[in-house]
């Protein structure tokens, strides 16, 4: 009668967990309650430590945490899982999300070693290069440059080719240009455009070569890497910033002639209507910047009728308050 009771207790208790767990899981993926799944599933750990369902349980603690803006009390209930359970299918997605909450609080160097844990401890799966690659910028964001220098340095080496390497090289190209080495961050440009020319990533490394090369005063190497990129790249937004970039260089030099035709160009070629408006003002401005202010009165009036230059009212308000200022000046004198 006694093994005949306790099994009897026994099934109620697997009944009453099967149901505290199944409601706990039915808030958190369909309702979306996260607050509450979060209570149900801390008190289905503490209640039922030995149940078959724990190791699904503590990992959906922690997600929903996470997904209420708990990521103080996420990021432990992701380590209590993955550390409990170092075997399951879920474990290496626990650290990815437990570095995103760590994003979230600000703690970018803690980001940064766990993101650095997930590829080492998984460096044959398939995010374990895009780790990494967040590993080294959540340091170089810390503050950690020497830590980031090293990632970077091992995701070149362990996954040469991958979408992240190339990622990774543009990023420590930027990191060579702001510490003032840009012939190194000319040969990681240069490696991205030779070895995926059609990628995302060459798209974005001509953009910022061109530039570079421009901010040297080499404006006939950067004109090369603007064409290259209009050529493979025509309908991208990049083009058209290549295309805005050339022309104010010819304006910062004073060499408004060239400036008014390269914005002229740029406004006809142009993929976005803002870009556009903002080829106009510059070629309005670089009119009147040459002295040619019917001209610039011409465009700047077409700037005033547009929707996509409403942002852009009062730069083309002072613009054409200058060239008007100018031409009431000189009107009596030349009549």
């Amino acid at each position: 009668m006694c093994i005949g009771l306790l099994l009897l207790w026994s099934c109620e208790t697997y009944a009453d967990a099967e149901d505290e767990f199944s409601l706990a899981r039915n808030l958190f993926r369909d309702a979306g309650d996260y607050a509450t799944a979060a209570q149900l599933f801390s008190d289905f750990i503490r209640n039922h430590p030995a149940d078959p369902h724990l190791a699904d349980a503590r990992l959906m603690l922690a997600q929903a945490y996470g997904r209420s803006n708990r990521c103080t009390e996420a990021v432990g209930a992701y380590r209590d899982f993955y550390e409990a359970h170092p075997n399951h299918l879920d474990a290496a997605k626990a650290r990815l999300e437990q570095a995103t909450c760590y994003e979230t609080l600000g703690d970018l160097a803690r980001a940064g070693t766990i993101y650095e844990e997930v590829q080492r401890l998984y460096s044959e799966s398939e995010y374990a290069a895009e780790s990494l690659l967040s590993a080294a910028t959540n340091f170089v964001r810390a503050g950690d440059v020497a830590n980031g220098l090293r990632a970077y340095g091992k995701l070149l080496k362990a996954y040469d080719g991958h979408g992240a390497a190339r990622r990774g090289r543009y990023r420590l190209a930027q990191l060579k240009v702001a510490s003032g080495d840009p012939g190194g961050a000319r040969e990681l440009l240069g490696h991205i455009t030779a070895g995926a020319p059609d990628s995302d990533e060459a798209r974005d490394a001509l953009l910022l070569a061109g530039r570079l090369e421009l901010f040297l005063g080499r404006a006939s190497v950067a004109q090369e890497r603007f064409k290259q990129l209009q050529g493979s790249f025509a309908t991208s937004l990049h083009a058209d910033s290549s295309r805005l970039a050339m022309a104010a260089h010819h304006r910062g030099r004073g060499q408004y002639d060239l400036a008014e035709a390269a914005y002229e160009e740029a406004a006809k070629k142009a993929n976005s209507p803002t870009l556009e408006a903002t080829a106009l003002l510059g070629r309005a401005d670089a009119l009147r910047d040459a002295g040619r202010h019917e001209q610039a009165l011409g465009v700047y009036r077409d700037l005033m009728s547009l929707k996509s230059a409403r942002s852009m009212r009062d730069e083309t308000r002072l613009g054409m308050a200058i060239s008007l200022g100018w031409l009431r000046q000189v009107g009596p004198a030349v009549s």
